[in-house]
Formats: structure tokens, sequence, C-alpha cells
């Protein structure tokens, strides 16, 4: 579906008119530009003067301006061809309109480098050639249409990019080809994991378990966006998200908790799904400082570093199926909105005892009434607030 959206946008963009803007006082002469350059693809349009074409220019979609050197003006102000291309080129909004000037026997050498300079990129001699002519705006015709590729493509990239590091870091890379790590006193890391997965798949046609691993992480995807966090990776079965980065935002842990409960309740969901054959899901939320960036020059990755990533995956690992564990850092930020169980201190690996809660759901003053894990507008109002 997106290929076909895809072509079907280049389709619309190459099958628009061609718009050429011939700035001409001499009827007689835009005429004989009309007969020489028209097209079905093309559409000719007419200025008799340079703040005519200016106008033309902020009014409609102008490809490419074709104006007399010296464009003499009967009336008001002068405004020859080379002052019309200065305009032009002055501003950045009009970067993608091309312009060919045209010269007769009077104007010397002179006169073409300074309409060269001025940011034209053609020129022609009059009296007009037709063969000549036709040729050179046949050139241009086709280099329009391959910028308008090359944008597309650019465009295609920039998306691709944008799904796998975060626009910040892409501007960086672009500007000076590296990123520096940062360091973020508070953000909050999330874990999935799906329970028994290696288990269940282990009988399973692998091109079906990765179509539903596709489902669940496509939904995954969709809710982390939703709450401003920032997809780190998944390695097999195993989704991570961070809040905080690289944007900045105190409730990133409330906001990865409202994701918790979002992801928690899908998964849930899906266990009744007959189409499928379902897993359950144990999430783990960590708060605290982390290291987040790129490292290395090679198949860039956006990635985080830091106890608080290690500690929220030992806190996923000691959740059971369909809840969400989290840390005690966490909870501080959150149990004033949220109905938390206390689990205690519980054993594990190499962190020792740790304290760990269940996050069950939003407190009733802050939960929609039909749905216990959405936030109600009272809630979403205290977060707009903050």
């Amino acid at each position: 579906m997106a290929l076909f959206s895809a072509f079907h946008y280049l389709g619309q963009l190459l099958d628009k008119r061609y718009n050429i803007l011939i700035v001409e006082n001499d009827t007689h002469l835009f005429r004989i530009w009309e007969d020489i350059i028209s097209e079905p693809s093309r559409n000719i349009i007419h200025a008799a003067s340079g703040y005519e074409a200016l106008r033309k220019i902020i009014e409609e979609d102008i490809h490419l301006v074709i104006t007399d050197i010296d464009m003499p003006i009967e009336n008001g102000p002068q405004m020859n061809g080379l002052e019309l291309i200065k305009h032009i080129r002055s501003k950045s909004k009009y970067s993608s309109i091309s312009v060919i000037f045209t010269v007769d026997q009077n104007d010397s050498l002179g006169d073409i480098v300074k309409g060269l300079k001025r940011g034209a990129i053609d020129y022609l001699r009059e009296p007009l050639h037709p063969e000549i002519t036709r040729a050179k705006i046949a050139t241009h015709h086709k280099l329009h249409n391959k910028r308008i590729l090359l944008r597309i493509e650019r465009d295609k990239t920039e998306k691709l990019l944008k799904n796998i590091l975060p626009e910040q870091t892409i501007n960086e890379l672009k500007i000076s080809g590296k990123s520096t790590a940062r360091h973020y006193p508070m953000a909050t890391m999330l874990f999935t994991d799906f329970v028994n997965f290696t288990k269940s798949s282990e009988h399973r046609d692998p091109g079906l378990v990765v179509e539903q691993l596709n489902y669940y992480f496509s939904y995954f995807d969709d809710v982390i966006e939703e709450y401003f966090l920032e997809k780190i990776k998944t390695i097999g079965d195993s989704y991570m998200a961070a809040g905080g980065v690289p944007i900045r935002n105190k409730l990133n842990p409330v906001f990865c908790c409202l994701a918790a409960l979002k992801l928690r309740d899908f998964v849930s969901n899906e266990l009744l799904n007959p189409n499928i054959d379902p897993w359950e899901v144990r999430i783990g939320i960590n708060t605290g400082p982390i290291v987040a960036g790129v490292v290395g020059t090679m198949k860039y990755q956006y990635d985080v570093w830091g106890d608080t990533v290690n500690t929220a995956s030992r806190l996923e690992g000691a959740s059971i199926p369909g809840k969400i564990n989290i840390s005690k850092s966490t909870y501080d930020f959150v149990s004033e909105y949220f109905d938390c169980e206390d689990r205690g201190k519980i054993e594990v690996k190499s962190k020792g005892k740790i304290n760990m809660y269940f996050l069950n759901n939003i407190r009733s003053e802050y939960a929609d009434a039909n749905d216990s894990s959405a936030p109600n507008k009272k809630f979403l109002k205290l977060l707009t607030e903050n």
C-alpha cells in the first residue's frame, strides 16, 4: 500500500504541467515564444513587465522564467531582466525556479556573464532559433522532472532515517558527520518481553512468527509515538523504548507508565484472538540517569547506556505475565497518579534485592470512566499544565 501511494504521488507530480513564465512586453514576440515552445505538458504564462512577473510568481507555481536581459518598461520604475533575476534569487522560497534570459546582437559577453552570475541557468540569443530554443527548453523540462524524482528519493530517505534515528541526531550527522552522546539526568526506560516466546515458536513457521511479531510491534510503535517516547530497538521478541530522550521532558515516567498500560491491555486482549497463537507479555520500567547517542561510523543506531537501562531490563525479567513491574525511582514519580502494588524487595541478578511495584492502573480520580488504563480529561489537563 505504501509503495502504491509513493508511485501515485510520483505520478501526480510528474503529471503536473510545466509552468513557463515568459516576461515580454511585446505581445507579438510572446506569441512567437508560444508557437515555438508550446506542448500539451506545458503551461505558457505571460507577464508584460518585471513587476507583473513577480506577481505571477507569487500567485502561481512557476517552474521556469524566461526574460529579456534588458527588458524595457514603458511606465513606472524600471526593472530590467538582471534586476528580476536578482530578486528571484534573493528569495529562498523561489530557489526551485529556473531562469533563462535572452540577449540580442547589442548585448556583450559581459552582459551574459552578469546574467549567469545573478543566478540564471542558461541564455538564448535573439532572434530565436526554433530548434535550439526547443532543445534547451526540453532539457530544462527534463531536469525539472529529474529534480522531482530526486526530491521524492530524498523524502523517502529522510523518512527512513527518521524511523531509525531521532531527528535531532539526524541533523547533527548531516552537519558534522557525527553525533555526540548526551547525558540525561532523568529518563525512563521501558522493556517488554513475550513469555515463553522461544518455546512457543520452536515448531511454528518462522515466517508466521515474524509476521506476528510485526503485528504486535507495529501497535507498540504507535503507542510509543503517542506518548512521546523514543523506540530504541527490538532484540528478538524484546522491545525497548525510552522516555525523556532525545527531547527532555520531566513527565517521561508518567508517559512511560501510560504507554505500558496500553501495551499490556492490547496484548491481554489479543489472548482472545482466534486468528493468532497469542503470547503474554512482561513489562519492566525504571527511571534514572542514562547516556544516549550514536556510536561508530557504520550502520548507525541510536542507543542508551547506564545502570538505569540494566535495571529496567532486570525489572522486566522479574515481572510476571500480564504485569508491569516498576522500580522505586519510577514509583516515586508516578504513585500520585497510578494505583501501584508494593512487592517488597526482590533479588535480581547483579543487583541484589531491590524494591519493586506492580503498576496496575490509573487511580480512579484520573482514569476514564470506561477504561481504568486510559487518562480522563482531569489527568490530561494536569499533564498539559506541567
